[in-house]
């Protein structure tokens, strides 16, 4: 594992935090405020091409890979977690899982559909009643006589739902063989899936997750990612990049607010010297330097092991929780050290500081991925 960046990586980096400050800065407060997608902000991203270069060559695209998906992110979660996770989501689902398993005949041309942000693709994975225990999973899916399937159940918090073109979601596989479960593809709109109101959040406003209730969807054969009866392996794998992505996103995050914490140290004086002068502040910005450090090395160590072994959830799973914690550490540490300056709106300490609990719970809390990786142990 190289710990140092290739002068085209830096380039990359460089140009990604340069879209992230320019564009994205200026249109989070506007996000926030309203807890809606700027259409203008979708265009910049398709103008930019942002995510083009993950396509495959022949494709178009620059082949990138997973580990240039978390630069891709680190960078925007410095400015918008809400965007960062809409770029995850659509390199992880609509152009690596799509190209991996989907089998719908026009997989390519979602690949890049998803790539110009032309076809939103969406996660529905949490049960209203089970969370994300797959192993209580109520949203049913049936091979009918004519070879299509037929989907019953809901989903709760579905990011974008209402602006998505495919939702991916695991289905309990009724009469099927292999582990019992199986991953669809759902085409939108559709007359048979129901989508509720947008929630109301705390932090990550313009996520736009809604309630999805399935009515008898009928889904064409073509439209199973790999086998039906065998989706969790599957399923598994492009949640363990999400997760690593959402670690990301916080390592972003949680360098931002030190950035903003560390210039206001320097700057805001206080019985005549600089607040960062004073020990006791000298010491918690050195943990929050450790924390935020540390956090990218989980992050690069779990797309070295990914790549070398195909999928690691133990990895993606410690990567998860120290980055998200980590994160969360840094926000409440910064607003403590800039104080009132942070704690008022418009501030970006203070916004990142709701969205950071955010991250925490989204594709398994903390405490449950502790439990899965002490079943590993």
């Amino acid at each position: 594992m190289h710990l140092e960046l290739s002068d085209q990586e830096l380039s990359w980096q460089t140009e990604w935090r340069n879209f992230a400050t320019e564009v994205l800065a200026p249109a989070s407060e506007e996000m926030d405020r309203t807890a809606r997608l700027p259409d203008h902000l979708l265009a910049s991203l398709r103008d930019r091409r942002i995510l083009q270069p993950f396509l495959p060559v022949e494709l178009g695209g620059q082949g990138l890979e997973l580990f240039h998906l978390t630069l891709l992110v680190e960078e925007l979660g410095r400015q918008s977690p809400v965007v960062a996770w809409l770029a995850a989501q659509q390199v992880v689902i609509g152009i690596r899982t799509n190209l991996a398993c989907f089998n719908v005949p026009d997989h390519r041309d979602l690949a890049r559909q998803a790539a110009n942000l032309e076809a939103i693709c969406s996660l529905a994975a949490t049960e209203p009643e089970a969370g994300c225990d797959l192993g209580a999973l109520t949203t049913t899916s049936r091979r009918r006589d004519d070879g299509q399937y037929e989907v019953s159940g809901g989903k709760a918090y579905v990011n974008w739902a209402g602006r998505a073109r495919w939702l991916v979601t695991l289905t309990k596989a009724e009469g099927e063989g292999g582990q019992g479960s199986t991953m669809l593809l759902i085409r939108l709109p559709s007359p048979q899936v129901k989508i509720g109101e947008v929630h109301a959040t705390l932090g990550m406003n313009g996520l736009e997750a809604a309630p999805v209730v399935f009515e008898r969807q009928v889904v064409p054969a073509s439209h199973v990612a790999g086998v039906a009866g065998f989706g969790h392996d599957l399923y598994d794998r492009m949640v363990n990049e999400l997760r690593i992505c959402v670690a990301a996103i916080a390592t972003g995050l949680g360098q931002q607010v030190f950035d903003d914490a560390a210039h206001h140290a320097k700057s805001r004086k206080q019985f005549g010297r600089p607040i960062g002068s004073f020990q006791s502040l000298q010491w918690r910005f050195s943990d929050a330097a450790l924390k935020v450090d540390a956090a990218r090395l989980h992050v690069w160590q779990a797309v070295e092991l990914a790549g070398a072994k195909g999928s690691c959830f133990q990895q993606a799973a410690m990567a998860k929780i120290f980055a998200t914690e980590a994160a969360f550490w840094v926000a409440d540490f910064g607003m403590q050290a800039m104080g009132s300056k942070a704690y008022v709106r418009p501030s970006r300490v203070e916004r990142l500081f709701r969205d950071a609990r955010f991250l925490k719970i989204a594709l398994g809390t903390s405490e449950i991925l502790r439990n899965k990786i002490a079943e590993r142990l």
